[in-house]
């Protein structure tokens, strides 16, 4: 029993560094975040706060990791409220739901995506099982289309270059993941537009005369249209 409290003190003391982390982060950004600071803030001695995390990165990683689960539990469940057969739904759903998410948690969109810390080295170990579940939500959603013969690729979309495809072929495996290949550089492409639209919302640097709404209702339209979620399979 006496065990079990002091765990949940414990977990609770990381989950108060971590908050503390991220208000540091919303004021100064990530490049100035500073265990000594949190410190300060929660009003422990920084050997104190070592015993919770050990050093920056781990912190920072630990943050990563935290940020990637809120958006891969952002994602699911959007993709969920939907029936599994709503394919075109699904997706656009998973766009939007990627897109309300960076608005609603900038700090965390920036540190997983945009913000060079110094000297940190991510451990990729800890933080790749988190990415990979934000990502497959979306992979998913393009396989199971697929699977349901409810794509048409066009023809630059099917002829991969050898390298490329077994760069894909390798991750596949890896991933354990049963759709073709080019079905997996498809999600990549639709991340990657869906990703560089907010990415440039997020920092303004769309012209003045741009409405962000618009053009994401547009740009996800086209996308489906773009890559040939029309009802017929390939290969």
């Amino acid at each position: 029993m006496k065990s079990e409290r002091r765990k949940r003190m414990y977990n609770a003391t990381q989950e108060e560094i971590k908050e503390a982390a991220w208000e540091q982060i919303a004021q100064d950004g990530a490049a100035a975040l500073s265990l000594r600071g949190i410190a300060t803030q929660l009003g422990l001695t920084s050997p104190a706060l070592y015993h919770y995390f050990p050093s920056r990165d781990a912190l920072v990683n630990e943050l990563v990791v935290d940020a990637f689960l809120s958006l891969a539990v952002t994602l699911e469940t959007a993709r969920d409220v939907l029936s599994p057969d709503k394919h075109i739904d699904r997706l656009l759903a998973v766009g939007a739901a990627y897109r309300e998410w960076a608005h609603t948690y900038p700090q965390r969109y920036v540190l997983i995506f945009d913000a060079p810390i110094p000297n940190y080295r991510p451990s990729l170990e800890t933080i790749q099982p988190a990415a990979d579940r934000a990502l497959s939500v979306l992979v998913h959603v393009v396989g199971q289309a697929w699977q349901a013969s409810q794509l048409r690729l066009p023809a630059y979309y099917q002829d991969l270059s050898p390298t490329l495809s077994t760069q894909l072929e390798d991750w596949r495996q890896k991933a354990g993941l049963v759709y073709p290949v080019q079905v997996l550089y498809l999600a990549i492409i639709v991340w990657s537009r869906i990703h560089g639209i907010v990415s440039l919302e997020l920092r303004q640097q769309f012209p003045p005369i741009a409405d962000p709404d618009e053009i994401f209702q547009i740009e996800s339209t086209a996308l489906i249209q773009q890559i040939g979620m029309t009802g017929a399979g390939f290969g």
